[in-house]
């Protein structure tokens, strides 16, 4: 992350639970789904800049949110835009797979990025690759959607699909 020597981020007005009562143990899986699907993601708004994936690309993170998925899998999610460098015109694009091309993503909303892995896998988010699917298409059944990054200049255009962003290796 950024700001080394900070100790997090601030965040106001997240939607989250706290269990007070005795003997305060968790909601089973299946109550706690229940519950994400009637009152939607807990997270909130968020600012704040990360070094995405250890990859050296920033990302601006707009907002957090935690869902659940078919088979009582939950996943977490980082919403925002890649911070991306100079020369030509950058921009994020999401194929569904019933749209005939590519389109905009909506700038409210941003894209997501997950962390791959299971909650626990001891290995920290840098070290594991950061994905940028929706968390609700992890669902069975579930339109697939891609996200992808589209780089113009002038008459040329690259789009890079589905990017998977890995840990720049450092020799020493």
């Amino acid at each position: 992350m950024l700001g080394e020597g900070l100790d997090g981020v601030s965040a106001i007005n997240q939607l989250g639970y706290i269990v007070t009562a005795p003997p305060q143990t968790p909601l089973p899986p299946d109550q706690y789904a229940t519950m994400l699907g009637s009152v939607g993601p807990l997270g909130g708004l968020i600012d704040c800049t990360i070094n995405l994936g250890g990859s050296r690309l920033l990302f601006r993170v707009t907002h957090i949110g935690v869902g659940a998925t078919d088979g009582l899998q939950f996943s977490m999610a980082a919403w925002g835009s890649p911070v991306f460098p100079g020369g030509g015109q950058w921009s994020t694009v999401q194929m569904v797979d019933t749209d005939p091309a590519p389109q905009a993503v909506n700038s409210d909303t941003g894209v997501p990025v997950i962390r791959q892995g299971a909650v626990d896998d001891p290995g920290p988010f840098s070290t594991h690759t950061a994905l940028l699917p929706h968390p609700i298409y992890l669902n069975v059944g579930a339109p697939s959607v891609e996200y992808g990054i589209l780089h113009s200049t002038g008459t040329q255009r690259v789009l890079f699909c589905a990017p998977k962003l890995r840990p720049l290796c450092h020799s020493h």
